[in-house]
């Protein structure tokens, strides 16, 4: 745990409140509108049954903060924004598959937090400029988010569908079941009238042309398997 807490390094935390609170003030202009254009805004959702299982030798009362310290160090690594958010977050079992669901097999192993219908999750909001930005440096944002909705795929993790997204379509699919979702849209004939949730999760990467093709091509796909 010590490694962990030395890993995610305190300091920058502690720079950047100050940095917010006694330096606003005494910035450039052209420094704010940098921080302004730049401003990184990601939530992700996180269970932490892969990570303590991929972490091995922690105690199951520890596992919780081990997955959080986990993930935030994952964050850390990519973009250097300080403070986070975190917020427990429960996802519970449903009757029917819906488009997010716990880990599988979480119930046998009843960590902290998890009770028999829910699993607990950590929701980690990253909200301000990332440190390269702070410090002048070149920042691909586009594929730090992508780099970490990966992460997240690979991790049972889900990046909420009000956040930009950077992945392809096919990815996106891989983070969310769509099962449920397509057979209500094809049930109530929504397809075609109105845009699918990936393409609203990635506004501004395709345009409302490319949008309407895509979507009458679903269409006609979707239609011809039902006749």
């Amino acid at each position: 745990m010590k490694e962990m807490y030395q890993q995610l390094s305190v300091v920058p935390l502690v720079k950047n409140i100050l940095l917010q609170t006694t330096t606003w003030n005494n910035l450039e202009a052209h420094y704010v509108k940098a921080i302004i254009r730049n401003f990184y805004a990601n939530d992700v959702i996180n269970g932490l049954f892969h990570l303590n299982v991929a972490a091995g030798g922690v105690h199951k009362e520890s596992a919780y903060l081990y997955g959080v310290l986990l993930l935030c160090a994952r964050i850390d690594g990519r973009s250097r924004v300080y403070p986070l958010w975190l917020c427990p977050h429960k996802l519970f079992k449903q009757p029917v598959k819906s488009m997010i669901s716990p880990e599988p097999g979480f119930e046998h192993e009843m960590r902290q937090g998890d009770t028999e219908d829910a699993q607990m999750y950590t929701d980690v909001g990253v909200y301000y400029a990332p440190g390269p930005v702070l410090r002048g440096e070149v920042f691909d944002g586009v594929e730090a988010v992508r780099k970490m909705e990966q992460w997240l795929i690979e991790n049972h993790g889900y990046q909420p569908q009000y956040a930009v997204s950077e992945l392809d379509e096919r990815s996106f699919w891989r983070m969310f079941d769509a099962d449920l979702y397509e057979h209500c849209r094809r049930k109530y004939r929504a397809i075609g009238t109105f845009m699918s949730i990936y393409y609203k999760s990635k506004k501004g990467r395709k345009t409302e042309k490319e949008v309407r093709e895509a979507e009458q091509a679903h269409l006609e796909a979707a239609y011809a398997e039902g006749d």
